[in-house]
């Protein structure tokens, strides 16, 4: 099926199609779409709601083996920031990927939504646990759960 392709392709791409997936999940939950001429400060989408309140977007894409991590030091300050986790599913899967939409305020609410303090050779980070494990915990988090709340 069409993502079945997604083990096979470069971080690169699959992190582009991750956006392009992205793009299409907000315009589908009628938010206007905007993208940043460079990404240098890691913001990958700017979404518009019906309110005209806009959220900053960083975009994860992974397959089934990596958790997706943003390092604290490249946040920007801004409360609306939205860490969305585009989630493939693997190559003997036909199903959609799964999205999971967060927001500064879940950062260390959840086992599944990780801060590890002491972080790697860069610092500390931001990480969403995706083991089978935690799948309860992901549900609250998938984007058709999380969409309507944001205006």
């Amino acid at each position: 099926m069409l993502w079945a392709n997604t083990p096979n392709l470069k971080r690169v791409q699959l992190g582009k199609i991750g956006e392009a997936y992205a793009k299409i999940a907000f315009l589908l939950a009628d938010f206007e779409v905007y993208e940043p001429a460079c990404d240098d400060r890691g913001i990958d989408l700017l979404v518009r709601g019906k309110s005209g309140a806009f959220y900053p977007v960083q975009v994860k894409a992974t397959n089934t083996t990596v958790y997706p991590f943003i390092y604290l030091k490249k946040l920007p300050p801004d409360e609306n920031f939205i860490f969305l986790v585009i989630r493939f599913q693997g190559a003997t899967s036909a199903e959609a990927p799964r999205i999971f939409l967060l927001q500064k305020s879940d950062f260390g609410k959840s086992e599944c939504v990780h801060v590890n303090e002491q972080g790697g050779d860069a610092g500390p980070y931001v990480e969403l646990r995706m083991a089978a494990k935690y799948d309860a915990q992901l549900r609250q988090f998938e984007f058709q759960n999380r969409i309507m709340g944001l205006t």
